[in-house]
């Protein structure tokens, strides 16, 4: 029986989507930012600096993972630990819409930033392994225009959201 399977080609352009996709990702943590108002008054128990931090609090953990994500790469594999941070995202980054509790949403914050960190610099990672000259510069060109796209386009769905609820 013939293998109908397609082979994985980088130089397509729905590969290369996929591979730049990983950034589109990275810069959604200040995505946040516009809900801060709504929050402000949905936590006015806390200081308003509490509430702020949540926009800021990804840092933290996403600059100490970013330090250990080459070496966390290197031992599970750059595929898994990018998965990982992208399904850690993606929990932590809804978790906080049906959660009512501060601290449980602070929490869900640093653990936002934790898959920040892992996946931040494997996306340029992933593409040094992949591409060579011209096609590493295009898709490290491309890959920086993708990290504002991302929060563009998370900032406009924040934005539709705020008109239901925070």
């Amino acid at each position: 029986m013939p293998n109908t399977q397609s082979r994985w080609d980088p130089k397509t352009l729905n590969h290369r989507f996929w591979i730049l996709a990983v950034s589109l990702s990275i810069a959604t943590g200040k995505g946040i930012a516009p809900a801060l108002p709504a929050l402000q008054k949905a936590f006015s128990d806390y200081p308003a600096t509490m509430v702020n931090l949540l926009a800021t609090i990804p840092q933290i953990p996403a600059l100490i993972v970013l330090l250990f994500s080459g070496q966390l790469a290197n031992r599970f594999g750059i595929k898994r630990v990018i998965a990982t941070g992208i399904l850690l995202m993606a929990v932590t980054g809804v978790l906080p819409s049906v959660l009512t509790n501060f601290w449980l949403i602070f929490i869900t914050r640093l653990l936002f930033g934790v898959g920040i960190g892992l996946v931040n610099s494997l996306a340029i990672t992933l593409i040094d392994f992949v591409y060579e000259g011209d096609d590493q510069a295009q898709m490290l060109g491309n890959r920086s225009a993708f990290e504002p796209i991302g929060l563009m386009v998370i900032n406009l769905g924040v934005g539709a959201l705020l008109a239901v609820s925070w």
